[in-house]
This record gives structure tokens, sequence and C-alpha cells, in this order.
């Protein structure tokens, strides 16, 4: 029962704010902030003790939340270069090592939660659920509403608000 440092050689940036999911195989680091805010990553192999480049074009983000969806992270909210994101998810496929997005307002759709930081994000197993929060750039404006985020059907459903615990944010 002891700490073993794991290797450096190739390592994303030194960053904060940043996210990191498991996969049940390698742990992957997402975005944050460094010298700038960064739309970077790596992917940790604890067995090889290795780490693998994440390609760019998760935008680059902070203060965002990360679920691991069985075969992709999906990366939603947070701050960037131009302010709040909210909108479309970010889903990185670990096998291509590409971007995409998905869950943008589409008829029929219920829309996603407006943008927000330092709010939860939690993974069913079917849908990812967004939860609380407060408006970028503000420390007075604080959400108690969500949605929840289907990938495989690319589509948000609101939440209700019925019996919803209280306003709340860094939660």
């Amino acid at each position: 029962d002891a700490w073993t440092p794991i290797a450096t050689s190739g390592a994303p940036a030194a960053r904060s704010l940043h996210s990191a999911v498991w996969t049940g195989t390698e742990m992957i680091v997402w975005g944050g902030v460094g010298a700038a805010i960064l739309d970077s990553g790596g992917r940790y192999d604890p067995l090889a003790n290795t780490w693998a480049p994440i390609a760019a074009g998760g935008t680059a983000r902070y203060w965002h939340t990360a679920v691991w969806a069985g075969s992709r992270m999906i990366v939603w909210g947070g701050e960037g270069v131009a302010g709040g994101l909210g909108g479309a998810a970010a889903l990185y496929d670990r096998a291509s090592n590409a971007w995409s997005y998905s869950g943008s307002p589409l008829p029929g759709n219920d829309p996603p939660p407006i943008a927000r930081i330092n709010h939860t994000a939690v993974w069913t197993g079917s849908r990812m659920i967004v939860w609380g929060g407060q408006k970028p750039s503000s420390m007075v404006v604080k959400y108690s509403d969500g949605a929840s985020y289907d990938p495989a059907q690319d589509r948000w459903y609101s939440t209700s608000l019925n019996g919803a615990p209280s306003v709340r944010d860094t939660h």
C-alpha cells in the first residue's frame, strides 16, 4: 500500500480546473487552464505506465464536466475563450481519437441546459444528467435545474423541477 510515481513522458501539460474520467482501463484528462484555456488532454494507461495524446477539437474549456459513456467521453458546459459553453455536447471517441458534437437543439428536442459552470454531471448507464451550477462569469446567478442527454438518441430531456433540490453550485 504505497504511492508509485507515474510516467511524465508524453503527459499533458500541467493544468487545473480540468476533467478526468475512468474508462475501465485508462484515465482520460481533458481541458482546464494552464498558460491558457486548454483544448488538449491525454490518456493514461496505468498497466503500461504510458500517456497518449488526445486529438484537439473538444473546445477549449474549464469548469466543465465529463462522464464516461461506455465507449465515449461526453464533455459539457464550462467556460471557454468566448464565455460560457452550453448547447451541444462534445463527444470524444477513444477508438478513433476524434471529437464530434451532439445534442444541438433540434425540432422535437427539449433544449439543452443554458451554459453553466460549477455544475454536476453523472452517467446513469444510458444518459448524462446535468444539474445545478452557476452562470459563467457570475458569482450571483445560480441554478436549480438540469437536463439529461441521451447520446443514443442525440436528444436532451428536461428534468422535472417537482421536489427538486434548492439552488446549488460547486456541489
